[in-house]
This record gives structure tokens, sequence and C-alpha cells, in this order.
């Protein structure tokens, strides 16, 4: 598994951290010889962490306050095609987290109120939802021209599975919805989403 966020915030850190050997070896090379700035090497060790540790802090802060398309952005150059944000989820979303699996499926994790949805995207037809449970509820649906498969307990759904012949989708959501709310809610994801 692949976290494009995460990758890219390590690839960041190392070269800030690269940064602060380079400038704490420029620091400590600048010296006239006869006076260092640092009173120990261990004096220079816990600057040196202390730098390291408020750049990591102002990456983590950065990241907060990025724009969510700029960060769908990051998923869709890693997967290699464009992937949208969901609306309608049924729970104001108060987290994402966006995931590349090896570069040919994109993930949007969505977390709030205390109820979580799954969203995937891969290309081809085959299921990409990873649920291989057997579920007692099974219904399709038509959701514009696309077949959607809906599956739950009861006749309560929580996964939906469909395909627009090029891509394949799922979505899996905590709290199961009926299948009028699995058909508006795909309905309004579709025309925002283009798909």
């Amino acid at each position: 598994m692949k976290n494009c966020e995460g990758i890219n915030m390590y690839k960041k850190n190392l070269v800030m951290l690269a940064t602060v050997v380079m400038m704490a070896a420029f620091v400590s090379a600048c010296g006239n010889g006869k006076q260092e700035i640092f009173e120990s090497e261990n004096h220079e060790k816990a600057w040196l962490l202390r730098v390291a540790a408020n750049l990591s802090k102002n990456r983590i802060r950065y990241n907060k306050l990025r724009e969510t398309d700029e960060l769908n952005d990051e998923l869709s150059a890693a997967v290699g095609f464009p992937v949208n944000e969901v609306e309608g989820l049924p729970f104001s979303v108060e987290k994402e987290v966006y995931i590349s699996y090896w570069g040919e499926m994109a993930q949007i994790e969505y977390t709030g109120e205390g109820e979580t949805a799954v969203f995937r995207k891969g290309t081809g037809t085959d299921d990409v939802s990873g649920d291989y449970n057997v579920y007692s509820s099974v219904k399709e649906i038509m959701v514009g021209a696309n077949p959607v498969t809906l599956k739950g307990e009861n006749d309560v759904f929580t996964l939906a599975v469909w395909t627009d012949g090029n891509y394949s989708y799922s979505l899996d959501i905590s709290k199961g919805l009926s299948e009028d709310e699995w058909s508006e809610m795909i309905q309004l994801a579709c025309v925002n989403a283009r798909w």
C-alpha cells in the first residue's frame, strides 16, 4: 500500500533533513577556526534534531492547510487517471486520506461523525472493492446508463460496485443506506465527477 501523501512527505522530509545537515556542516565550517558556534558535539546534534523536528512540524501544518484538490491532483498523478471526490456522503467529512495502490488504483478514505466511507477507482472492469464477503442482500440498480451492484444485509446496503467500461468503482460506507439513498448519492457523484 502506498500513501501518496505519506510518500511525498517522506521524500520532502528527507530533502529537508539533508538541507539541515548541509547547513550544520556549513555553519561548522564557517567558524574562524578559533571559535566554535556549538559548545560541544552533543550541542550540535541537539540543534540539528531540533531544526529537523521544527521543519517536520511545519510540513505537517502545511499539509493540513493545503486544498483538498491539491492532494487529489497528487493522487490522480500517482495513478495516471483522473480521480474525483465523492460528494453527497451521508455525513460531514472531517478527514480525507488519499492512497495509491501500486500506481494502478486510487482510494480516498473519508471519515467524520463516527462514520467512514472508502471510495476506490481502478482501470478495467474487475471489482476493485477488495470486499469478498457474502451478503444476504445483493441488488442491481441502474444509475444513468451504468448498472450498480449494491451489497448489504436485510436491504440495507453498505457497498456499491460499478464500472463504466473503462474504470471500475466501489464505495463502501460504514452506515448502511437504502436502495433509493444509494441511487441518489451515486447519481450525484456521477454527475459531479462526470463519470
